[in-house]
């Protein structure tokens, strides 16, 4: 069985262990990266040093240690300590006597993948991996045919794992609307859609993904070149050959690894559609919960403030306050209780009512309140997007005013809406941020939908 602790020092994690940890994760994040420019993960131990002064000379830090640290020089030489005795790193001696600090290369591989945690920068490269996986086996060179299953096997692999990493960050967004501090804030959950959601997700993963880049529009023929290939007798026992003679294996190891390639690849492209179609039922389940929490949020904030507000100024007066809406009485029987609770009726009595005359006022904003509701719907914002395309053409989300929140609510809903299935508008994004009174978000644009 593969234990992690056969490779790493058991003592390695021991640095993120207390409240030192922030610390050292962030001198960690400083030095490696100062290091990736130098082929051997090195440098002197003086500029590794510089590096954690500079740190502690411009961050407000308490650095716990049963040692005695006046200045930045020691908090930068205890740091270096603790990274040593944990095996992150090690000393040598190099010319001119000088000592050089040097990653171990489990450390550097560490390091890479825990920086690599907030994985959103990457979002965007989906396109560059299907396209290549299409083009090695659409340009297929028979003499490097073993390199170009080997490559589009790892391509596949990594394009499976953005998909589901791209499926779950929908979800997490999906939770995060449920979030105690901003389930309940307007202005913060809508920012948070014109922001995060908008930058995270939709600019750098899912518009490409399923516009211009979708894997539909090569998912076929990438099956069709590589069973095609496969297929040809003289290509397959030469790319076998290849294996063989470059990874040293017999010709039944070869083989199976070969094949084991391919039936990789197509699983996984004759079920891209599979995930693609996950991914769209979570971005319009997502869409929708969004909707409903503004609409709730627009609609409602007003009314619950004020139904709470009338309770507390009925039990500060000692009025009743069950005339203000539907308050029970909780109470509890023990289960170990023999006493059955008595069930209570009242004789039904009935009585014709007066004519009720509405007040027109109530009326009003009765009508009023179901009216905002609907101009909130998918219908309603779409009429209004394709009033204003047939009016002025394409538009920039930035050219729409923002004076308050139902603005801010109708910009939100029309971009959320151009991503969802049979909407009859589409939505570009676009890298140039932009501010409208006051609030920051990417340009997108809006415009007809081809074919739609």
């Amino acid at each position: 069985m593969y234990n992690i602790f056969d490779i790493l020092p058991n003592n390695f994690f021991n640095v993120f262990i207390g409240n030192n940890k922030r610390i050292i994760s962030d001198c960690l994040y400083l030095v490696y990266h100062s290091f990736k420019s130098d082929l051997s993960f090195s440098s002197t131990k003086e500029h590794v040093l510089m590096i954690f002064q500079d740190y502690f000379e411009n961050h407000v830090t308490f650095l716990e240690s049963d040692e005695d640290l006046n200045g930045s020089r020691d908090k930068a030489l205890y740091i270096l300590k603790r990274l040593k005795e944990c095996n992150w790193v090690n000393e040598e001696i190099g010319e001119n006597y000088e000592t050089f600090v040097t990653f171990e290369d489990y450390s550097i591989k560490i390091l890479e993948n825990l920086f690599s945690l907030d994985n959103n920068n990457d979002n965007g490269e989906y396109s560059g991996l299907i396209y290549n996986i299409f083009m090695s086996f659409n340009t297929f060179d028979v003499n490097r045919g073993d390199l170009v299953f080997e490559t589009g096997y790892e391509n596949t692999k990594e394009l499976a794992n953005k998909l589901k990493n791209l499926n779950s960050n929908i979800k997490k967004y999906i939770q995060n609307l449920l979030e105690e501090g901003i389930k309940d804030d307007l202005e913060a959950l809508l920012k948070s859609l014109l922001q995060d959601y908008q930058a995270k997700i939709v600019d750098r993963a899912y518009y490409n993904l399923t516009t211009y880049d979708n894997p539909s529009k090569y998912r076929q023929r990438i099956i069709n070149n590589i069973e095609m290939i496969i297929n040809n007798k003289e290509y397959f026992d030469i790319i076998v050959r290849n294996i063989m003679e470059r990874k040293d294996l017999g010709y039944q190891e070869a083989l199976d690894l070969l094949l084991n390639q391919k039936d990789y690849i197509i699983n996984a492209f004759e079920h891209i559609e599979e995930i693609m179609q996950e991914i769209d039922s979570k971005n319009n389940k997502f869409i929708e919960s969004a909707v409903n929490r503004i609409t709730f949020l627009l609609n409602n904030q007003k009314d619950v403030e004020g139904k709470i507000n009338n309770i507390i100024k009925a039990i500060a007066s000692g009025s009743d306050v069950s005339e203000l809406g539907n308050i029970y009485l909780n109470s509890f029987v023990s289960r170990d209780s023999l006493y059955v609770p008595r069930s209570f009726s009242k004789p039904l009595q009935s009585k014709l009512e007066s004519l009720v005359v509405l007040d027109e006022t109530l009326k009003q904003k009765a009508l009023n309140q179901i009216t905002k509701a609907k101009n909130y719907s998918h219908k309603y914002i779409e009429d209004k997007v394709l009033k204003l395309l047939k009016q002025k053409g394409s538009f920039l989300g930035s050219s729409l005013s923002i004076n308050n929140n139902e603005d801010l609510a109708t910009l939100v809903l029309i971009y959320l809406y151009g991503f969802t299935y049979g909407t009859k508008y589409e939505v570009e994004p676009l890298n140039n941020e932009v501010i409208v009174n006051n609030y920051r978000f990417k340009d997108f644009k809006v415009k007809e939908k081809i074919n739609g």
